[in-house]
Order: C-alpha cells, then structure tokens, then sequence
C-alpha cells in the first residue's frame, strides 16, 4: 500500500505563517554556517580578496553573500574545489529564496477557515437542548453557509469502522453571513423526554443526554464560500462527552457588535465566546435526565454525586 501523498504540502498548509519563516531562517542560517566551515576547512587558498581571509567571520561574509547570490567581490574562490562549492551554495541560496517565495504566496492566497469553535459544548437543562456556538472572524463575508450536526459511535462491536448519525437542528443554512458575527444554534429539544437509545438505524436523532455516553463524538461541521473571492471553505469540531457541560452561553448581541471598531469587536467577543453560564442546582435537580445522566452537572450537584 502506498503512503499518502502531498503529506509536505499539508504539513505548511497546517503551520503558521511566522512558524515557517522562523524554521527557514534557521535553516538558511545553519546551511550558510555550513558552507561556511567548509570553506575554512578547504586547504589554503581556497578564498582570497583584497586582503586574505584571516577569520572565520571572513568565510561567513563570503558564505552568505554567495548564498544570496549577491557577489560583492571583495571575496572570491580560488580553488578547484571553493569555486565549485561557491557553485552548488549558490544553487542552493536560490532554491531558498524560491521556496520561502513560493510559501509565502502559498499561505498569502490559501484561506483558511474563518470561523472558529469555543472549547466547550452546552447542554441547557431548561430548554432540553445542546448548543453550538461559532464567530466569523475573517474581513470577508461567507454565502451559504451550511451547518451540519452528526454523532460518531464507536461500537465495541467494530474495531476500526463507525456508525454515524445526522442530529435534528433547528436552523442550518445562512445566506450570508457577515464578518465578526457570533452565532449559537440548537439542537430541537426533546421537551425531556427520552423514548428510545440511539442506534446505527435512526438516521436523524432528537439527542438527549441519555444518548450520550462515552464512546460518541458530537461534530459540527460548518461549509460555505467567501463573499468576494468564491473561495470554498469547511470547518468541523469533534467535542467528546468531557467536553459537554450544563449551563448556557452568555447572551450576544450582534447588532451591537455591528456598530464596534474591529479592535472593540474582537474584545467584545473574546471575552464572550467561552463564556458559559453554568446551570444552578435547582436546575439540575429539576432535569429528569439527572439520575442517568453522564454529563457535567451543577457544582453542588456534582459533588453530591461523587
């Protein structure tokens, strides 16, 4: 079986832009070192000039001018050997200068996802509903943004495969979808009832916390295009069954972050996009999920259980 392919690729796809630069700087530093050394180490001349090399701060000054392809001329390769590895540094020096070249149109033309996921996920006792949370953070806008909720179970009975389900959301398609906007969305509620387990058959599921358990994976996963460029994106979040807490998010007024400057705006929702109100006692205590339930209840609560 072969391996897969493009893996370079998708590894610059997946760092950042300064990671990349911060690795081709030290190694265009430490190749330019080595050539360096090498010229030192060649046997005499191997580099002459105006006035003979006498350091090694010399050869790095020849090194790195030859890499870049400068050529100055106050040093120059004497020997066989210099002149033909002043040749290869300098092939070298211009296939650097044309990969960062090519990464940085690559990362510079490649959007990425614009949106982002808070690192929880929330079950609201009172409403009988699981809550997604989302902001659009990039300038341009998004159209037909499409949102899709399905639950991964990993059956015991299956090593490897998985069977999955489609969840009943109560909205899932945005027309557009403007810069800065947060959005929760939720799963229809179940009015607390629970009439049956999930299985591999129910190709849609009103979810409760009873259906959950800790061998499933609650995904959104998010797809549209930019507004301006046609550019296609998708976006997805796997939030496991430690990763669900009771409560509900911090109410978000998006026709007041409209009216924000763009540095007030990213303020205004970075202290909010994580926020969760935690659900109190009397709210857990009320949820006729309680005695079964696997999540993350109320403090009191909890610790009662433990």
């Amino acid at each position: 079986m072969a391996l897969p392919k493009n893996r370079f690729r998708h590894w610059i796809t997946c760092q950042s832009f300064l990671s990349l630069m911060g690795i081709w700087s030290l190694a265009y530093i430490l190749i330019g070192a080595m050539f360096a050394t090498l010229y030192n180490l060649y046997p005499e001349p191997s580099i002459s000039g105006g006035t003979p090399p006498r350091y090694f701060l010399d050869f790095l000054h020849f090194s790195f001018t030859t890499q870049a392809t400068v050529g100055y001329g106050d040093y120059y390769p004497v020997s066989i050997l210099a002149r033909f590895t002043a040749a290869l540094q300098g092939i070298v020096g211009t296939a650097l200068a044309g990969l960062i070249l090519g990464i940085a149109t690559f990362k510079l033309i490649k959007r990425g996802s614009p949106v982002s996921f808070p690192e929880q996920l929330v079950y609201d006792p009172k409403e009988h509903t699981f809550w997604f949370r989302f902001v659009h953070y990039d300038a341009d806008s998004v159209r037909d943004l499409r949102v899709l909720v399905t639950i991964f179970h990993h059956s015991p009975g299956w090593r490897y495969d998985t069977a999955m389900n489609h969840v009943a959301i109560d909205y899932h398609y945005y027309a557009l979808f403007s810069s800065a906007h947060l959005v929760a969305l939720r799963t229809i509620s179940n009015k607390g009832e629970h009439t049956h387990e999930v299985s591999s058959q129910d190709t849609e599921i009103v979810l409760s916390p009873l259906s959950c358990n800790s061998s499933m994976t609650i995904r959104i996963s998010l797809a549209g295009y930019f507004n301006t460029t046609g550019d296609t994106f998708f976006a997805h979040k796997d939030y496991s069954m430690a990763e669900v807490v009771c409560g509900r998010y911090d109410d978000v007024d998006n026709f007041y972050i409209s009216k924000l400057s763009l540095k007030m705006k990213a303020r205004y929702i970075e202290y909010r996009f994580n926020k969760i109100l935690r659900s109190s006692d009397k709210d857990c205590l009320q949820c006729p999920f309680l005695p079964k339930c696997p999540l993350d209840p109320a403090p009191t609560v909890r610790e009662q259980r433990a």
